[in-house]
């Protein structure tokens, strides 16, 4: 007894073929603005690397490893942004923005305790520097200590009054707080400073 075959019709495997496959030109347009983009990152990145082989001082090579490691943060590539902020730090060591670089990355990677030392840091070398305060705050969110990660965000808009995520995050606090009336202000200097702030 052979096996039942049934047959699909050719035009019904072209038309689903052709809807479950086709992109549309917005989709295009973003994978190659996309691709695009990481090719100039790419390319800047090598250039940075050149410049490093170069450098003369460590100072030099400290500004240049907290560029490379900025750009390795911002693809995602936290190992190797780790990897560079810490080469920062050890060419300067009392350079405030390589121990906020490795401080934001060792955030992103979840290793939370190495991250609160190395933006405590950046903040005593520099204490009117708002991103290490920002990232703080977010460290401490992360650590559920949220009396010190509001505080955080607070010095950050005292800081930079501009800040709308420090405030969208000061208005989650609040809410977790159980504080509706500072929850709603904080929501609402977020969105007046950036009305397409979605979040």
């Amino acid at each position: 007894m052979s096996p039942k075959c049934y047959v699909i019709p050719a035009v019904l495997f072209v038309i689903f073929g052709l809807c479950s496959c086709k992109k549309s030109d917005s989709e295009l347009l973003k994978n190659e603005t996309k691709k695009a983009m990481n090719a100039e990152i790419n390319k800047k990145l090598v250039v940075l690397k050149e410049r490093l082989g170069k450098a003369e001082t460590d100072s030099q090579r400290a500004e240049l490893y907290v560029q490379i490691a900025e750009i390795q943060s911002d693809k995602g590539d936290h190992v190797s942004s780790i990897k560079s902020s810490t080469n920062a730090v050890k060419y300067q060591p009392n350079e405030y923005r390589s121990h906020y670089v490795l401080g934001k990355s060792y955030l992103a990677a979840g290793r939370y305790d190495e991250a609160e030392q190395e933006l405590v840091t950046s903040i005593e070398l520099n204490d009117s520097f708002a991103p290490a305060r920002f990232e703080l705050g977010n460290t401490y969110y992360k650590k559920k200590n949220y009396a010190g990660s509001l505080q955080q965000y607070r010095d950050t808009v005292r800081l930079d009054s501009r800040h709308y995520e420090a405030y969208n995050n000061m208005g989650v606090l609040y809410s977790l707080m159980d504080n509706p009336r500072e929850s709603v202000e904080s929501f609402s200097s977020a969105a007046r400073l950036k009305p397409d702030f979605a979040s």
